[in-house]
């Protein structure tokens, strides 16, 4: 059906959209933290780090400042 494969396209589409806005969040989140976490864990005087893992540079955050961390889910 014609009406239907176009329906399908549009939704692709509008999904393919919302994945890219989604993963640019997820870059800009991620360059924010890149950049300002480190000075602020070192301020603050943090020990170890509990990181979410949705939270992708945390562990390379942790790594940077040679501290110990656990991944939780």
């Amino acid at each position: 059906n014609q009406e239907q494969t176009s329906t399908d396209k549009a939704g692709a589409l509008t999904n393919l959209i919302n994945i890219r806005r989604t993963l640019k969040k997820f870059a800009q989140n991620a360059q924010t933290r890149l950049q300002k976490a480190p000075a602020i864990i070192r301020e603050q005087g943090v020990e170890a780090l509990i990181v979410d893992l949705s939270v992708f540079e945390g562990g390379t955050i942790a790594d940077y400042l040679n501290l110990p961390y656990v991944t939780m889910c």
